[in-house]
């Protein structure tokens, strides 16, 4: 008998999470948005609202749930009935539920081939995602609205929220009550810098191409990527937990789910707790494919990778920027990594790394624009010095060298380096030979540790240097107002 694959996209989720700078109203979004395909769903399906652990416990025994994160669903119905309530009942049921929100749904009809029925049901959804939706914004004067977004006011049952189910799945039960929901809150009186980190997992596309041919396979992937994520994140935290220990934990998921973390936490933390996420991804992402080849070039072969991208602001900067800078960012590691063409084909998969800018001035731009306006003093320099990766890659700096030269910087006896630093920097703007002549000279003067330490932070390697980086993740771990633009 033929069955039926459904298939339901989120789209506007990014518009809807930021539409305010208050930390608590975003992650709220995200745990309504995070609600759609799982809470909301099983309740037009089954015809009632289950609390969040019943709700994995129905998902996870129902063989017919084959995706339910990261904005998209995948269902399998055996009935024609069944499946045609849902679709004419979900989309409204989301979009007043999380007004902004729009939902596109498809649907393929299939006996025995279910990798075909997907690739299928995957382009009907890009079609559908081109198709204009009704909109639910738009409504009479009386209709209250929200004064930070002009959007209609839903109110939502408390029960259905009071278990925060992104703080439990981010740093387990015991945590959940010491997060800090206020971004003035998470900064220090003498550090108002924050972090905003967006983390992705690389090659997903190449990976479900193989893994997705079969129902039950697909299924049990898309769970096992999910428990790993989770478990990433809580082991980060785990990592830097000592920085803070006593205190409200400085800081707040935004997404967590299928391959993606989005975060905001205190500067100080936030280059050790991504390391710590995208090694332990690797880690536990380790026989995920269960014996099924999926890249056949390449030394690693049998886990996921991921990049990340990291937005240091001050706590005022408004969230909507900061994320689209770390998005940016992240995708700029990206393209990095794809720096070879069996990579880029889906035979290799991509090294994991970490990309990250200190924004200094009030402008918003894509970082492209970026390395063109700050990041380009002269011809032959570049301050761009990342991304940084977590293993060795010829050409390519590594996250444990910057760590390392960091803490030599941190160090006071070595104030006069990071002052040298700072003068080559602002005179590569000016002159480069004139820059050169300062540092040869600083050099000269310098005993041996100071000016190999001096060499190694100033180097350029493939016609950049991290040296604007160094004294960028020097200043947000330190204080405030040490170092401003150049």
């Amino acid at each position: 008998m033929p069955k039926l694959l459904y298939g339901a996209a989120v789209q506007g989720i990014q518009e809807y999470i930021l539409r305010t700078n208050k930390l608590r109203e975003i992650v709220e979004a995200s745990q309504v948005v995070a609600d759609i395909c799982t809470g909301l769903f099983l309740e037009v399906l089954k015809g009632e609202y289950l609390p969040g652990s019943e709700q994995e416990c129905q998902m996870r025994e129902d063989p017919n749930f084959i995706l339910h994160a990261a904005g998209n669903i995948k269902y399998i119905f055996d009935s024609l009935e069944e499946c045609t309530r849902v679709v004419s009942v979900f989309p409204k049921t989301v979009m007043l539920a999380a007004p902004g929100i729009t939902v596109s749904q498809a649907v393929v009809q299939y006996k025995d081939d279910f990798a075909s029925a997907v690739n299928e049901l995957e382009f009907k959804l890009r079609v559908q995602r081109n198709k204009a939706s009704r909109s639910q914004t738009l409504g009479l004067l009386g209709i209250a609205r929200s004064r930070q977004t002009g959007l209609p006011i839903q109110v939502k049952s408390l029960p259905r929220y009071v278990d925060d189910n992104l703080l439990v799945r981010a740093f387990g039960e015991e945590n959940r009550t010491r997060v800090q929901k206020r971004l003035d809150k998470i900064v220090t009186e003498d550090n108002n810098w924050i972090a905003v980190i967006h983390a992705d997992g690389n090659g997903l596309g190449s990976i479900v191409q193989k893994v997705g041919s079969n129902a039950t396979q697909f299924k049990v992937f898309s769970e096992k990527l999910d428990r790993a994520t989770v478990q990433s994140a809580r082991e980060a935290f785990n990592s830097v937990k000592g920085l803070f220990e006593g205190d409200d934990i400085p800081i707040r998921p935004v997404v967590l789910s299928g391959d993606d973390l989005t975060i905001v936490c205190r500067a100080d933390i936030a280059l050790a707790y991504v390391e710590t996420f995208i090694s332990r991804f690797e880690e536990n992402t380790a026989g995920l494919f269960d014996g099924i080849e999926v890249f056949t070039e390449g030394s690693i072969r049998d886990r996921m990778t991921a990049c990340a991208g990291i937005a240091y602001v001050k706590s005022s900067y408004p969230y909507y920027y900061a994320y689209d800078l770390a998005e940016s960012l992240c995708t700029a590691a990206k393209k990095d990594a794809k720096d070879k063409e069996t990579i880029r084909e889906g035979k290799e998969l991509p090294q994991s790394c970490i990309m990250f800018h200190k924004v200094q001035d009030s402008f918003n731009e894509d970082y492209e624009k970026i390395i063109k306006r700050e990041l380009s003093p002269c011809e032959n320099i570049s301050l761009k010095g990342g991304p940084y990766y977590l293993q060795d890659k010829p050409g390519r700096r590594t996250v444990k060298q910057v760590s390392k030269i960091l803490a030599e910087l941190g160090k006071e006896e070595n104030e006069p380096i990071k002052s040298t630093i700072r003068q080559w920097l602002s005179a590569l703007f000016r002159n480069e030979e004139f820059a050169t002549q300062l540092l040869e000279r600083a050099k000269s003067n310098s005993s041996n540790k100071a000016c190999e330490l001096l060499k190694e932070a100033t180097e350029c390697k493939n016609g950049s240097t991290m040296a604007y980086d160094l004294l960028a993740l020097h200043t947000v771990k330190t204080k405030a107002n040490e170092y401003h633009s150049l």
